[in-house]
């Protein structure tokens, strides 16, 4: 689907195969012209009862569907698909995705789910997608370029970071690497996924790995052939003043049809905990939200707590994260402009959490992932700058997260 065949031409949303909205793009680059819903109950939650209006929350949607100008090396990505732009490299695979059932096709297609959905179906596999900077100029170099039709989720993935699903027999993996000049987010994934198992909240199960001369996080879809993940931002309505960002979250839920109970406020404020324990900058409203079953629209509960990699201090040369300036130590999640410590009185339950069994594994925890890391970053020949900064930080992010967890005992107890 080059630019140049699908320029103007009618595309169908579809939910799996049930066709949601129909739409023209206006210009070639970007803007979606809105046409009609075809089926309600199924359209994307953004796109309804929404004052914004459909054409707006259409393109936003399509706009959550494409790599972002901020991943360091979508150049070298479009350049290596022989690509013009995010969006049509995109529209190549459908905007098919591996965290929803949605997808885009012509209207006068007679593709299925079932003939191109990444659950049932392999995909190619390519390290460019999260390739070192050096090992991607080696392949640019001297590559074959990969066939204009390639099948991949791949080029649906809206996150900053440089990341790609790889095809397994049992569930897609993603691997995610981390930024220059500390890539220290890999670490950062492994270490909270720990302090997770420690507290016994409900996450993503993050280990290390190493992948097209880099060093990764790993993860396991927590979607399925029949449950996807609506993130947060699609549940959105108009805001009750009087409400704070928790509470006003909640709302939103409800007017969604989902049902919650103390269970959904708990796990909410779990989120709250070890974000404030970590100093998440990056608890957006894309990275928590809900599963539903695709078929029947019901509301299956929170999705698990995921995507902890930008926390301790990721991009500063000091362990020292509580005194990171703006926006670092800001929230993202509920607490508007507001700082962790503001966020961390929305907590009004009872959290059975033993501080001191937390404190005691904390050293170990960070010990263990640190020799593991190190070893992996040497193996794929890192610059030993990136090492030895994180084995300097380490000492000042245990003895900060230490500090945060008796502060929050008084806090919440």
């Amino acid at each position: 689907m080059k630019h140049n065949k699908f320029k103007g031409n009618t595309f169908l949303l579809m939910h799996k195969d049930v066709p949601c909205v129909q739409f023209t793009f206006h210009k070639y680059e970007m803007w979606a012209k809105f046409e009609s819903i075809l089926n309600k109950d199924h359209t994307p939650p953004n796109m309804i009862d929404n004052y914004r209006g459909y054409e707006y929350n259409l393109n936003k949607f399509l706009d959550h569907r494409v790599i972002p100008k901020e991943r360091p090396n979508i150049s070298a990505i479009k350049d290596y698909f022989d690509s013009d732009s995010s969006l049509e490299l995109s529209l190549r695979s459908y905007m098919l995705s591996v965290s929803d059932h949605y997808w885009i096709k012509p209207a006068d297609s007679k593709v299925t789910w079932a003939d191109v959905n990444f659950y049932d179906n392999s995909f190619e596999d390519d390290s460019i997608f999260i390739s070192s900077l050096t090992t991607l100029k080696k392949q640019i170099g001297d590559r074959t370029l990969i066939s204009f039709h390639s099948h991949t989720p791949n080029t649906s993935n809206n996150g900053t970071l440089p990341q790609m699903w790889l095809h397994t027999d049992e569930s897609p993996v993603l691997y995610k690497t981390g930024n220059q000049p500390f890539m220290q987010e890999p670490f950062n994934e492994a270490v909270v996924s720990d302090l997770l198992d420690v507290l016994g909240f409900n996450h993503v199960l993050y280990r290390l790995g190493t992948f097209g001369g880099s060093v990764v996080s790993a993860c396991d879809a927590f979607t399925t052939a029949s449950i996807e993940f609506i993130p947060a931002w699609q549940l959105e309505k108009s805001r009750t003043n009087h409400l704070n960002g928790l509470d006003n979250y909640l709302e939103f839920l409800r007017q969604n049809g989902c049902a919650v109970t103390d269970e959904i406020r708990k796990q909410l404020e779990e989120m709250i905990i070890i974000d404030y324990l970590t100093m998440n900058d990056d608890r957006h409203w894309g990275n928590f939200g809900i599963l539903r079953n695709s078929e029947t629209l019901e509301f299956i509960g929170l999705a698990p707590i995921f995507d902890n990699g930008r926390t301790f201090a990721y991009n500063s040369f000091s362990g020292d994260y509580e005194a990171q300036p703006a926006p670092y130590n800001l929230s993202k999640a509920f607490a508007e402009n507001g700082t962790h410590d503001h966020e961390l009185t929305y907590v009004t339950g009872v959290h059975d959490i033993d501080y001191a069994a937390l404190k005691a594994a904390v050293p170990d925890i960070f010990e263990k992932r640190l020799i593991e890391v190190m070893a992996r970053f040497e193996a794929v020949d890192t610059n030993r700058e990136v090492v030895a900064v994180l084995e300097r930080k380490v000492p000042g992010l245990i003895r900060t997260l230490l500090g945060r967890i008796d502060a929050m005992a008084k806090e919440l107890g």
